[in-house]
C-alpha cells in the first residue's frame, strides 16, 4: 500500500502564514493562537483564518494589498 503524502499548497511555511496574518492586521495574535489551540497548527488552518477574514485562501493574493 502506497502512502499518500500531501504536498504543500503554498509557497509559505506555516510560520510565515502565522506571521503574515498578524503583521497584515488580518487577525490578532490572540485570535490566531485561540484558533490554533482549538483546531491545530497547519497550513490548512492558516488558510481557513485567511478565508474567513479576507475571502481567499491564497496568501499570494496578499502581496499587493498590504
Amino acid at each position: 500500500m502506497k502512502k499518500i503524502i500531501k504536498a504543500s499548497r503554498s509557497a509559505y511555511s506555516v510560520d510565515d502564514m502565522y506571521s503574515m496574518l498578524i503583521e497584515y492586521g488580518i487577525a490578532t495574535e490572540d485570535e490566531v493562537n485561540l484558533v490554533t489551540d482549538i483546531a491545530g497548527y497547519s497550513e490548512e488552518i492558516m488558510e481557513d483564518i485567511l478565508y474567513v477574514r479576507e475571502g481567499t485562501r491564497d496568501f499570494n493574493d496578499l502581496r499587493g494589498e498590504y
